[in-house]
């Protein structure tokens, strides 16, 4: 049974595959009429041998942020790596300081040069099978003086993070797709969402 769908053809751009072999491992192939906007989309079952159009976004988009209703923004951030320079409002617990005395636990050190011998005797307990240096990245650059705060990401952290199976599930559960495998049958999807709000 065909699928349908709708997409503006400004968001997507054809692909053409690079070798034969791949063209024959698409099972389905897009037809894509010229409207401007409203584009059909026609994923048609096809024989294994048959042509078939790949199509991409042509950049990432953002459709939806999520706020937390109950956390009150206090420090708002553009993230740079967003598309659309988005700023993003984070609470009360996203804070920091230099040079204040330690409330209460053990002390961090009352230098930066002693809290960096503390920290990094934490990276041989927890962090000895880190063949990559994700966690010693991470610790640079906590450790680098900072006057503000900034965003930072490490593309092995970001990869791993991508595959381990908590991430994956929250994705299922969030998208929750007919076909998903952590699909919450009787709640709103995100698409039904977006339509609703226009």
């Amino acid at each position: 049974m065909p699928l349908k769908g709708y997409v503006s053809r400004e968001l997507i751009k054809y692909v053409q595959p690079t070798h034969p072999a791949e063209a024959a491992f698409q099972n389905a192939k897009a037809v894509i009429t010229p409207q401007h906007l409203g584009l059909p989309v026609r994923q048609q079952q096809s024989p294994a041998q048959a042509p078939s159009a790949t199509f991409q976004l042509v950049q990432p988009k953002i459709v939806a942020i999520a706020t937390d209703t109950y956390l009150k923004p206090m420090q708002f951030i553009a993230d740079p790596l967003l598309p659309g320079k988005h700023v993003l409002g984070f609470g009360q617990d996203l804070s920091f300081a230099t040079g204040r005395t330690q409330l209460h636990g053990p002390s961090v050190g009352t230098t930066p040069a002693a809290l960096e011998i503390k920290m990094r005797r934490l990276l041989k307990e927890f962090a000895s099978n880190d063949s990559r240096g994700k966690a010693r990245r991470l610790f640079d650059a906590f450790l680098k003086p900072q006057r503000t705060l900034i965003f930072w990401s490490d593309p092995d952290l970001t990869a791993d993070a991508e595959a381990h199976p908590n991430v994956t599930t929250f994705v299922h559960r969030a998208l929750s797709a007919p076909n998903s495998p952590e699909r919450t049958t009787g709640q709103v999807r995100i698409h039904q969402a977006l339509e609703k709000v226009g």
